[in-house]
């Protein structure tokens, strides 16, 4: 839920700020306080969540590696979202190998998933829309 955020909000800047230029107005690349506000929770969220872990199984250690390197992809992009720097041409490029590491990192976290955790995983996005992208 915490990239899928990041990523929207990457995606309603560049486009305010291609408009900006275009229209050759001054530009401030910032998310909005709503943007910012929902980062932050959802932030603390993970930092909460992520204390609480313990040692996983081992059937299910290839899965933590995974998730650790969807958290690291999310921080980054997280990071990009709450200081685009000032350069719109960068802050594209970086958007979109960000982006491109996402899907690359949701993709191996399902393909080593095993099949009880893709069990949960499934009855688990029926009640929270956050983890649909994870099916994707």
């Amino acid at each position: 839920m915490g990239a899928d955020t990041s990523l929207k909000a990457s995606a309603k800047i560049l486009a305010e700020w291609k408009s900006k230029m275009e229209a050759g107005q001054p530009y401030i690349p910032r998310p909005s306080m709503d943007e910012e506000k929902a980062l932050g929770i959802i932030n603390n969220k993970l930092e909460t969540v992520s204390l609480n872990l313990t040692k996983a199984p081992d059937k299910f250690s290839q899965c933590n590696e995974k998730l650790a390197k969807l958290k690291a992809v999310y921080d980054k992009l997280r990071s990009l979202v709450l200081s685009p720097g000032n350069s719109l041409q960068n802050f594209t490029d970086t958007s979109i190998r960000l982006n491109g590491e996402y899907q690359q990192a949701v993709k191996e976290f399902k393909s080593g998933m095993p099949e009880e955790m893709m069990a949960e995983l499934i009855s688990a996005a029926k009640r929270y829309r956050g983890l649909r992208p994870l099916l994707n």
